[in-house]
């Protein structure tokens, strides 16, 4: 008989009215977007849903909190206890009392945000300190970015990638995926920007900044490299940083001198390129930014 393990992720999700209601899709309406066209056996979610009690939905303000007093007292002040709601005796309708500073001034209060109780069903997964081999490793952590960049092209940012976050998961024939779970933080863009392409002047910069660094003397790169990133990174220290951070990253260079080919960045030079614009957008109420 086959065993298999699941996870049952169940918390409470902020809630977000009006017009910004579409901008905080919760987790489950992301997975259903990113797994849509994927073969069924690469959908680590099985099911996800907003729990529902008696036909309504299970919030905090509708069925926790229903009915709380959230008066604000000063430092020495007694909370008193309020009035039954009427048809409800068991809410509790205590005064809070909420933090003052020592000078008297009341500090902003905070903000009550309704949530609602969610379910997700998940397939079990495993680190990625599990992998087998470098080139298991290698083909799950390509799926991952895979991941982030179908998110991307949704206008979903991710906002908590972290080891925890990326998994790998096991087909019924043994082979492995990568999957990058937990969008309970993310939001989402309205609209892509245009990220326009620079004129390559600090080419010289770069190249003197190299040679005047002994890990620079041990590479031998080509021009087009350096030209290539400073078309998209106008800065020339950030250009050099970029190049360096994506030398490092290889596990053997291929070639010397080092080429765009062999940086992977022989994908064609459009004039501009779209990229999700998160520049105007907060965090989810009640969450970090």
């Amino acid at each position: 008989m086959l065993y298999q393990t699941f996870a049952l992720k169940r918390y409470w999700l902020p809630l977000v009215a009006g017009d910004q209601a579409e901008l905080y899709p919760w987790e489950g309406e992301i997975y259903e977007s990113l797994h849509n066209g994927r073969p069924t056996e690469e959908k680590h979610v099985l099911a996800s849903h907003k729990i529902e009690i008696g036909g309504e939905l299970d919030t905090t303000f509708t069925l926790i909190r229903r009915g709380l007093d959230g008066t604000r007292l000063m430092k020495g002040d007694v909370a008193v206890k309020g009035s039954k709601i009427k048809g409800d005796p068991n809410a509790d309708t205590s005064q809070h009392v909420l933090s003052v500073a020592d000078n008297g001034n009341k500090s902003s209060p905070p903000e009550l945000v309704d949530r609602c109780h969610v379910n997700i069903l998940m397939r079990s997964g495993y680190s990625l300190t599990d992998a087998c081999s470098i080139p298991e490793y290698l083909k799950v952590f390509k799926d991952i970015a895979g991941d982030h960049r179908d998110a991307y092209k949704l206008l979903f940012l991710h906002r908590d990638v972290s080891a925890g976050n990326l998994l790998i998961f096991e087909h019924k024939s043994g082979e492995t995926f990568g999957r990058l779970i937990d969008y309970d933080h993310a939001k989402k863009a309205t609209k892509h920007r245009l990220i326009q392409r620079h004129d390559p002047s600090g080419q010289q910069l770069v190249r003197q900044t190299l040679q005047r660094s002994r890990r620079g003397r041990e590479l031998d790169i080509d021009d087009d490299v350096i030209s290539n990133a400073l078309t998209w990174i106008e800065e020339p220290h950030l250009a050099l940083v970029y190049i360096l951070g994506t030398v490092d990253g290889l596990v053997k260079p291929s070639t010397s001198p080092l080429s765009k080919a062999a940086l992977g960045w022989d994908h064609g030079d459009d004039e501009t390129k779209e990229w999700p614009d998160f520049d105007d957008r907060l965090a989810r109420p009640n969450e970090r930014t």
